[in-house]
């Protein structure tokens, strides 16, 4: 429900600390705010300048250099307009609230954001410290705090402003293209409609069927990213966040084997792809996030490659990587998987074929298909994954498996299981020797070597410069470990210094050090090129696109009826002084008239980087040398742009690159610009406008469209001059010219162009001089057909257009985007934890290089927005400071330049200016584990969570910047994460159980195990055996906990199932047994738990029996039964056989608890050790059960009877021997069982059930969707629930596609081990009417609708606001006062329990006691309630509160039986009371939380709100009042009544335009 404040805005209070707003002139200026009590009081701003220290710290002024008065609805600042301070650089400021009438401080201090305090003479950040207590504050009230060091020494909000400036925010969407939707695809250059987005629902439907795996791919691509774009839209989302969809091998399906980050991957789609796929993002108002791979580059990278292939000349990509091997050996590529039985080989286009003869040699015969003019390739496969087809087709690589759906489920469980199809070039005479080598193995020595084999592959994959290995490093540094990435040089480390000083020749190791250093700048300057390249294509291509949809386009209403067309984005409104400042040329634009004519051209056309040309990749690794590009060589010379080099004279060339770069550069500054004049002359004529003027030079709009097209032009030349036949091209209807990519990447590799060097000198001077003559050659048609491309694109446009086109797209801040993948592995962190480099030296680097990355993109977009994934920085600290040194004994100065984790991170954001981060840290596990156990480790504690999660929060909001704040990438799911429905679905603290634990976690782990496997309904179905053995870990010793957890929701969701029949139930059931068991198929065995093969052993009806027997006494049948029935209620814990009867070293507890019981059946005797303790605690058992039963008779005689013939020995010859080892694969098919998505483990039960009985399940897929909707409909409702937190939180919540799809999967905490959470999107299951279809799209309401309020305006402070902790009062007490009292109560608690132990009668004291008791649990129940404010400049305000009080961590807690709620009439009452709505009132597990109330909302210290101030609900139905109102000398927001009702888990009181508040109920 909204509630909204219906009074005088007179009363408007706005407050936000800083905004970055574009004023009508297009500067971008800060508007300042503060809550404040604008009737009372006055509040200022004072400004202060801040100059760095050498550790990044800050000295500030002693006095103000400016104060800013501020307004209700703040203060629009230009600071270079008030203070002397340049544009960029950083300030701090304080808040001052002051009487209006004594002109008295009332309160002054820092604001949200970086706080500092004044020590030692600088100014320092905060320290997280982990000492949290009541702290007392100048008014004598306490708050907790961190003590010794309390909030309110911190003085300044420090703002660094060395960042870009997001202006946009809101709800984001995480993709895998690859999965997202396959079935969406572009229509190929041979097709008509070129470019066109078609959707082959077939083949949708057909990948949906496929079982994600380490090999495969799907083939979704950019398009089903963007056909996905309207429905984001519809469903609110702002963002999408996507793995690469540039620079990815086409042989993996997320992109992160870097193979050449400046082109889009084939397997993705093409350049003109990428550009329609950001113009439909455009025109709907949504972000996209680059994801930058930059750390690390693939086994296929084009500059690895380009190292391997001449590797005897130590080429310059070689000090670009980690690969010192290289130079004694070749170099080991770490690509077979352990399980290597399915590893093949094929040779791509080979001169000769080889035959096998009959003495296992292998005969050479010519291949009549070779093709000279094509490199020969040598690829590894899959044969588990390939079809005949792919195999026997060797002139073209395998890209996608084909046999996707074939094969067994569990075959393939990680990337050991499976050959990923890499393909590497290779000098085909070197091949040939291999085989040579293979025949005299075969031939001499009898090896009996098969080519067509796994052993095979291994010794013919030997070769000069590499040879194909098992996953370990071979001769070069990879990332993370991860034998497939090879690790980038981006400085030389500690790791280098060490290589270095192996070296004899000082000379030689002088020259080595200068060569690593060179290679860290050229690396350096790729990354920068590459993130300014993509940033300024986008950029050009939204101005291109809004200034071809502006047209003539000259007034707000014009504009504004393009945005209600759909054709320019709601964030492109203009108002009409801003647009006549654009039009009349008083806003800020891009300069132009500055260069001269020639200038221009030479810079469009430079802007193009060389290694984006679509040639083959061979020749783009040439490209990307320095004999081609631009390649830093000093610092000073790192991100600088080709154009500006040459103009200092190119100061970065070096020997031997000096003579073909300038070449390069001459073919730019003559032919192609001349070309290029060519061009524009032509199109001049025919222009609306003229673009040139009558002297020659540009006009005004012709230097627009140079700078906007000069890329092209280069592209068609570079492209015409090598393309020859393989050249070919189209006009798309918005004037784009596309090519045939795949025509021309075969066409001009190396091999295509007769280019074969005999060193890299040569072969660039070769590929230069084909590129001059082929550039040379262009003809008056080529000019005429760029021409008339050009002038369709540019058609109805003119210097108006573009000018108001440059404006819309700064404005409406929707440019590209940047999350920095692996962002601190830029620089060598395994060199501090090898002691090879102190943390601060190496820390100081990733600083320096993202700083220049971010000031590179933020030339292109001022506004974009960068988020940095940065991990496990504490104890990298802790490897050089020591454990015991964090956090520095309290102190936030003590010589270090980064003391401690918070500081760490403030000082990386405040230098690097980069926006935010991946919220792994403080939103992930500490939001997760107040509704359910950790999805990595199954652990949580429920005393401390909301406290952890709350501590954390603050500590950012006193640590990171607003723009942090607002734009931090919060997120519950994500590729490198379990599926969230996964999690809440499946029993994690089973799942993660060490089943052999002697812990809680471990014992009811094997409860759970023992009923699985023997699959009993109940507990007390499970085999006597069993039970009593649930503590014997030789039972246990191969379960898997992970198989036990998932086949125990399945069991008990098929159990429940009504509409199965009991046949069914029990196939099933048995099906799930052989699942956990790894039995699937056929392969594979299911073992019985039960090891004791004794009849009268095997049941407490058989056991008791015998007892009779041997007895002599015979009951009725009746009478057996009750006493069996007593023994099923005794607590079984009493009986477990824990060791033996002999055992010494066993706890002395259970010890005598076995010798008591041995003596109550077999009398008192010296040594018990002949005994089988099993049959004695069976015997004790049923004894005590027949005890209860009044019994008649004695059986005394006949119990020890049974206890001596079935004595130890006898036990131990009729026991079945314990497996004890689990050989691998098995063990990883029953965890691999364990990870599958849910519905996909039923249907392997299914298929499992029919293959063992030979007959079909009726109606099986209806049992299936009927078992999935059952076992993740709650999880669906608490993930939705934990989504509305996110939600209420500062920052960017993003869906993870397909969580609200309600999918499942399993992966693990890193590596990528299982891939299940990667699967195809179901969406062919969300149309129609099924029952699937229907719960599907009930899935996607309750998950989409959990964000879709970030999208509603009148709640912007949820997405730009900024965050202010309040407190929250509740059963009289705030939190503080509650932890306070909770300390007295548990004293007086301990006090009484020792007086109790004297006077257990005393009524008086347990009266006390319980009272106690349900107070502290009222209490800490409140603990779950937390509140914080967010407020936008404008005054817009929200007040969130926390409730998950009331959430069961279980993953399956019945909630009727929790309130009670055993009738329909009952329930429909409980749900009508707390205004819950359930997507199925019928499931007792679906999470239904009562509602709960507060005393008050308690402002925080420094806010203010004039009292009286009266909120209404914009919800009709809620005629609730809520007021400000004085309590106990302080601000609170209460109900008239003096009580806030709480729905279940989050509210939202939000003050929205004019002080409306809202509050939102799940």
């Amino acid at each position: 429900m909204c509630i909204r404040d219906r009074i005088n805005s007179v009363q408007n209070i706005g407050f936000k600390g800083y905004q970055h707003v574009k004023n009508d002139l297009g500067e971008t200026v800060m508007r300042f705010n503060f809550p404040f009590n604008s009737e009372k009081e006055n509040c200022e701003i004072q400004i202060f300048s801040a100059a760095p220290t050498e550790n990044y710290n800050y000295k500030l002024s002693a006095a103000p250099i400016a104060t800013i008065p501020l307004k209700p609805e703040g203060v629009d600042v230009n600071l270079q307009d008030i203070t002397n301070l340049d544009k960029d650089a950083p300030f701090a400021y304080k808040v001052v609230r002051k009487d209006k009438s004594t002109g008295k401080v009332v309160w002054e201090g820092a604001d949200t954001g970086v706080k500092v305090k004044e020590q030692n003479g600088e100014y320092v950040n905060r320290l997280q410290v982990h000492n949290v207590g009541l702290v007392e504050s100048k008014d004598g009230t306490k708050t907790l705090d961190y003590v010794g060091d309390p909030i309110s020494n911190y003085t300044h909000t420090l703002v660094s402003r060395k960042g870009t400036t997001p202006i946009v925010q809101g709800a984001g969407y995480l993709i895998t293209p690859d999965s997202l939707m396959p079935g969406a695809m572009y229509r190929g250059f041979t097709e008509e409609n070129t470019g066109e987005i078609y959707y082959d629902k077939d083949f949708q439907n057909k990948m949906e069927g496929v079982i994600k795996n380490f090999s495969n791919i799907y083939g979704g691509s950019i398009a089903g990213a963007q056909k996905a774009i309207p429905y984001l839209k519809e469903n609110g989302y702002k963002y999408m966040f996507s793995t690469p969809i540039a620079n990815g091998s086409k042989g993996w399906s997320l992109g992160y084997w870097n193979k050449n980050n400046m082109q889009v991957s084939p397997n993705m789609g093409n350049t003109e792809n990428f550009a329609s796929f950001f113009r439909d993002l455009y025109t709907n108002g949504m972000k996209y996030v680059y994801d930058g791979t930059f750390t690390s580059e693939g086994l296929e990278g084009i500059h690895f490659q380009y190292a391997l292939r001449w590797a005897e000349k130590t080429p310059q990509s070689y000090y670009w990587f980690r690969m010192s091997g290289l130079k004694n050996s070749n170099l080991g590529l770490g690509a077979i998987p352990k399980n290597k039985e399915n590893l093949r080989f094929r040779v791509v286009n080979a001169p000769y074929n080889y035959q096998l003869q009959a003495n296992g040699t292998y005969k050479k015969i010519v291949n009549p298909d070779y093709n000279s003019k094509k490199e020969t390739m040598f690829q590894i496969y899959d044969a588990s994954q390939a079809s005949e087809k792919q195999i026997k087709a060797l002139d073209k690589a395998i890209i996608n498996y084909e046999k996707l759906t074939e094969g067994k489920a569990l075959d393939i469980n990680n990337h050991d299981d499976t050959v990923i199809n890499f393909i590497f070039q290779i000098d085909p005479k070197e091949y040939d020797r291999r085989i040579d080598v293979i025949n005299e193995l075969n031939k001499k020595f009898g090896k009996n070597i098969n080519l067509d084999s796994a052993d095979g592959t291994i010794m013919a994959a030997q070769f000069s410069n590499f040879k194909i290995d098992k996953k370990t490093e071979g001769g070069f540094v990879t990332w993370d470990a991860n034998t497939d990435m090879v690790k980038m040089n981006y400085g030389i480390s500690g790791y280098d210094e060490k290589l270095l000083q192996a070296i004899v020749s000082r000379s030689e190791r002088d020259y080595e050090k200068q060569m690593i250093e060179r290679g860290a700048r050229e690396v350096q300057d790729l990354t920068i090129q590459s993130g300014k390249y993509w940033t300024g294509k986008v950029k050009d291509i939204q101005t291109i696109y809004t200034a071809q949809t502006v047209g003539k386009a000259k007034t707000v209403e014009d504009i504004n009826k393009l945005i209600k067309d759909g054709k320019l984005p709601e964030e492109a409104k203009l108002n009409n002084e801003a647009l006549s400042n654009i039009l009349n040329g008083q806003y800020l634009l891009a300069p132009k008239g500055v260069m001269v004519k020639d200038d221009v051209t030479v810079k469009s056309l430079m802007k193009l980087p060389l290694d984006t040309l679509e040639f083959g990749e061979n020749t783009v690794g040439v490209l990307s040398t320095s004999y081609f590009s631009n390649r830093a060589t000093t610092d000073e010379t790192v991100g600088v742009s080709r154009f500006d080099l040459m103009k200092q004279n190119n100061p970065h060339l070096v020997e031997p690159y000096v003579k073909n770069y300038k070449r390069v550069n001459s073919l730019f500054n003559n032919e192609i610009k001349d070309f290029a004049d060519a061009i524009i002359k032509q199109v001049n004529q025919t222009a609306n406008e003229k673009l040139l003027d009558s002297n020659g030079d540009y006009t005004e709009y012709g230097e627009y469209v140079m700078e906007l097209v000069g890329q092209d032009i280069t592209k068609y030349a570079f492209l015409k001059s090598l393309g020859g036949d393989n050249f070919k091209t189209k006009i798309l209807p918005n004037g784009e010219i596309t090519y045939d990519y795949e025509a021309l990447k075969e066409g001009t590799s190396l091999k295509a162009l007769d280019i074969n060097g005999n060193s890299p000198e040569d072969e660039a001077e070769k590929l230069e001089k084909k590129i001059e003559k082929g550039i040379k050659h262009l003809s008056d048609s080529d000019i005429s057909y760029v021409s008339g491309a050009i002038s369709k694109r540019i058609s109805g446009t003119d210097t108006s257009s573009f000018r108001i086109a440059e404006a819309l797209v700064d404005r409406t801040g929707l440019g590209l985007d940047w999350r920095l993948d692996a962002c601190k592995d830029v620089i060598d962190m395994d060199a501090i934890r090898n002691e090879d480099n102190a943390f601060d030296d190496n820390w100081d680097a990733v600083i320096k290089f993202w700083e220049k990355f971010v000031q590179g993109v933020k030339q292109e977009n001022p506004n974009s927005y960068l988020v940095a994934e940065i991990t496990d920085i504490e104890p990298l600290l802790q490897e050089t400071y020591g454990s015991n040194a964090y956090p520095y004994n309290n102190m936030t100065n003590v010589g270090q330049k980064f003391n401690g984790e918070p500081d760490t991170f403030v000082k990386f954001f405040n230098e690097t200016g980069i926006t935010s981060e991946a919220a792994y840290s403080y939103f992930f596990t500490d939001l997760l584990t107040n509704f359910a156990p950790s999805f990595d480790t199954g652990t949580t504690d429920n005393s401390e969570n909301h406290d952890r999660f709350k501590a954390r929060f603050e500590l950012l909001m006193q640590t990171r910047s607003v723009d942090y704040l607002r734009n931090l990438y919060t997120f519950m799911g994500n590729h490198d994460k379990p599926r969230m429905i996964h999690g809440l679905a499946v029993d994690m603290s089973m799942f993660h159980a060490n089943i052999l634990g002697s812990d809680e976690r471990g014992h009811k782990t094997r409860e759970a195990a023992i009923q699985v496997l023997s699959g009993a309904k109940t507990a007390a179905d499970v085999p006597i055996e069993l039970r009593l053995n649930v503590d014997n870990n030789d039972y246990f010793l191969t379960t898997s906990a992970r198989a036990v957890a998932t086949s125990k929701l399945l069991m008990d969701v098929i159990n429940e199932e009504k509409s199965i029949s009991e046949e069914d139930k029990k196939r099933l059931i048995d099906a799930l047994i052989d699942l956990t068991n790894g039995n699937y198929l056929g392969e594979g065995v299911t073992d019985s738990m039960q090891k004791i093969k004794i009849k009268e052993l095997s049941s407490l009806q058989a056991a008791f029996e015998e007892i009779l027997k041997l007895s002599g006494v015979a009951l009725t049948n009746a009478e057996i039964a009750e006493v069996i029935k007593k023994a099923n209620e005794l607590k079984i814990s009493d009986y477990l056989v824990h060791g033996d009867l002999d055992w010494k070293d066993i706890d002395p507890k259970i010890k005598e608890r076995n010798e008591a019981n041995a003596r109550d059946i077999l009398g008192s005797q010296s040594d018990y050790g002949k005994y089988s303790l099993y049959t004695v605690q069976l015997a004790k058992l049923l004894k005590d059960a027949y005890a209860q039963t009044n019994p008649k008779k004695s059986l005394d005689e006949g119990f020890k009877a049974f206890a001596e013939k079935y004595d130890k020995n006898t036990v131990l010859a009729n026991t079945e021997g314990f497996k004890r080892i689990e050989d691998p694969v098995t063990a990883m098919k029953k965890n691999g069982y364990a990870a599958r998505d849910l519905k996909v483990a039923l249907k392997m039960a299914v298929k499992q059930a029919e293959f063992k009985s030979g007959k079909p399940i009726e109606n099986k897929e209806t049992i299936i969707d009927s078992a999935y909707k059952s076992a993740t409909e709650a999880a669906v409702v608490k993930a939705s629930m934990i989504m509305e937190f996110l939600k209420g939180l500062p920052g960017i919540p993003t869906m993870y596609s397909g969580d609200e799809l309600g999918m499942t999967g399993y992966e693990e905490k890193a590596k990528n081990v299982y891939l299940q959470n990667r699967n195809a999107l179901p969406w062919t299951e969300t149309e129609g009417e099924s029952d699937i279809a229907k719960y599907r799209r009930t899935v996607m309401s309750a998950m989409n609708g959990a964000l879709k309020d970030r999208s509603n305006p009148e709640l912007a402070p949820l997405n730009n606001g900024t965050p202010y902790a309040l407190e929250v009062k509740a059963h009289n007490f705030t939190r503080s006062e509650a932890t306070a009292r909770l300390g007295n109560i548990g004293d007086r608690i301990n006090e009484i329990n020792e007086q109790l132990k004297s006077k257990t009668a005393d009524k008086a004291l347990s009266a006390e006691l319980k009272k106690l008791e349900e107070e502290k649990r009222l209490l800490s129940k409140d603990f779950a309630k937390i509140a914080y404010m967010m407020q936008s400049a404008n005054g817009d305000m929200t007040v969130t509160l926390f409730n998950a009080g009331d959430v069961d961590f279980s993953n399956r807690c019945n909630y009727f039986e929790k309130y009670g709620l055993d009738t329909e009439e009952k329930r429909k009452k409980f749900f009508e009371e707390n205004n819950i709505e359930t997507i199925n009132p019928d499931n007792k597990y679906i999470p239904i939380l009562p509602k709960s109330e507060v005393d008050a909302i308690m402002l925080g210290a420094g806010i203010a709100i004039p009292v009286g101030t009266v909120f209404t609900n914009a919800n009709a139905k809620d005629k609730t009042q809520y007021v400000v109102k004085e309590i106990g000398g302080k601000l609170g927001i209460v109900t008239v009544l003096m009580v806030i009702t709480l729905g279940p888990v989050i509210e939202w009181l939000g003050n929205i335009m004019k002080q409306h508040l809202n509050i939102f109920d799940d």
